[in-house]
């Protein structure tokens, strides 16, 4: 049962970390994007 619990902790452990990089890919893409409407509004003006 303890040992249950600990694997199951460090699953969960797993999974967390998992989803801060996620969530750091996500935020880094919303960047990535801004930036390229801003390179294509900067060209169509030119």
């Amino acid at each position: 049962m303890e040992r249950s619990n600990k694997e199951m902790l460090k699953i969960v452990e797993d999974n967390r970390t998992k989803l801060d990089d996620v969530m750091a890919m996500k935020d880094k893409k919303e960047e990535y994007d801004e930036m390229v409407v801003k390179v294509v509004s900067i060209q169509t003006e030119s």
